[in-house]
């Protein structure tokens, strides 16, 4: 696999999991979102959660790390990639430089 291709099936596999989390990020807060406005208990997070058949929380938080994850690879993949044409990202974080290269496909 060349490198061209590891940050192919990378961006994919980022762009997945970025929709993944969004989808999760924006149906919780659509449920949750009159919770927030009172304080309420975990208990009626979980409750609220579990009522409208979403992910618990943990699940919710393992799916953003996923995120995460492949968001980290693909910015190593992009700065060896760099680093071959004798280019840097200088001190750029990961989301920087994800962000750089899917406003460019």
């Amino acid at each position: 696999m060349t490198t061209a291709d590891t940050i192919r099936a990378l961006t994919d596999a980022y762009a997945t999991a970025r929709a993944a989390s969004a989808a999760a990020q924006a149906a919780a807060s659509a449920v949750l979102a009159p919770l927030y406005e009172r304080d309420a208990s975990d208990a009626e997070y979980t409750a609220a959660r579990a009522a409208a058949g979403l992910p618990s929380a943990a699940v919710e938080a393992q799916i953003h790390r996923a995120m995460e994850h492949a968001r980290s690879a693909l910015a190593s993949a992009l700065r060896v990639a760099a680093k071959r044409t004798r280019r840097s990202f200088g001190d750029a974080s990961d989301t920087a430089i994800v962000a750089a290269h899917m406003a460019t496909l």
